[in-house]
């Protein structure tokens, strides 16, 4: 089975729930570029005649920023979290869950990025 879709949505995806905030901050257009390098890089070993510029590929990334916003409230807690502290079974209990969630919620690394992020997103005006 194949797929492709927007390398927008992907790369969102990746920002803001893979990336260290250091590395977010300081990095992200070196990432965008390298991610653009190797997708130059591949297209053209498959003969793909119409390769988008960087222009395109950065410009794509920023209209799928709600993705972004929607991946770090949503995905980003959990791949945040050790998996040392979960398991199935914390889905059978209410109190465990609240549990899970404040903890999540309040560790440095999460707030921070929460603090980051809600501040680019809104500089960004997605939520306009």
């Amino acid at each position: 089975m194949s797929y492709y879709g927007s390398p927008g949505l992907d790369l969102n995806f990746f920002f803001n729930t893979s990336v260290q905030l250091s590395v977010l901050k300081d990095k992200r257009t070196s990432l965008e570029e390298e991610y653009y390098n190797q997708l130059q890089m591949s297209l053209k070993k498959l003969d793909f005649d119409r390769i988008p510029t960087l222009k395109a590929i950065q410009q794509e990334i920023l209209d799928k920023e709600f993705y972004g916003f929607w991946a770090m409230v949503q995905s980003f807690p959990m791949t945040s979290f050790s998996r040392d502290d979960t398991n199935i079974e914390l889905y059978n209990d209410m109190n465990e869950i609240h549990l899970k969630r404040k903890m999540m919620f309040s560790s440095n690394r999460m707030t921070d990025t929460l603090k980051y992020s809600l501040l680019r997103f809104d500089e960004l005006g997605i939520f306009n």
